[in-house]
């Protein structure tokens, strides 16, 4: 038997390299788009710690736990961990991940991440007039009714806050937030 021709030995081995090196090459773009959502969920829990700072409820007792509850699929890649047990206004931070459609009875705040299964509309009406921060990063979240929307834009952050939402549940936005935020009331 003789040995194959050696363009028909380059034609197999660009078959099987071109791809592998294809992979190597755009391994580190993958890993790098990986670290930029690491970081930016990194800032957005710290968003999230800075808040509660400059929010206030109803009967709120002295060194009560402040429970975060989370929904959705993937809440911040897990960077929500980090505030966990941190104090913020003299109260420990909980958190605590919700599966779609379970008791919100115990939460101050909850996040809802971009991919909960929970539409805005299904949450703003379980919420009802509870004073329970309603936050997300969902685009137009303030809108349909949630309380507090984190933007970014041109790499900045800032707060969209439904002041229908906060007047309806009874919580307590400190002015300096107020300032800094684009205040709305929700569509009809």
């Amino acid at each position: 038997m003789s040995d194959p021709p050696p363009q028909a030995e380059r034609a197999w081995l660009a078959l099987l390299c071109y791809p592998a090196l294809l992979l190597l090459l755009l391994m580190p773009l993958a890993s790098s788009a990986t670290a930029a959502d690491t970081q930016e969920d990194e800032l957005k829990a710290a968003l999230i710690y800075k808040l509660t700072r400059f929010i206030s409820w109803p009967l709120q007792a002295e060194g009560e736990d402040l429970n975060i509850c989370v929904t959705g699929e993937h809440p911040l890649g897990g960077a929500l961990e980090e505030i966990r047990s941190k104090r913020s206004n003299d109260r420990t931070i909980r958190i605590q991940y919700l599966s779609p459609h379970e008791s919100l009875d115990g939460c101050q705040l909850l996040f809802l991440s971009n991919d909960s299964p929970d539409s805005v509309s299904d949450m703003v009406t379980r919420l009802g007039d509870r004073p329970i921060v309603s936050l997300s990063d969902s685009h137009s979240f303030a809108k349909k009714g949630g309380m507090i929307e984190i933007t970014r834009r041109n790499h900045r952050y800032s707060f969209t806050i439904n002041m229908q939402s906060v007047t309806q549940s009874g919580v307590k936005i400190a002015a300096p937030l107020l300032q800094i935020s684009k205040l709305i009331r929700s569509e009809p």
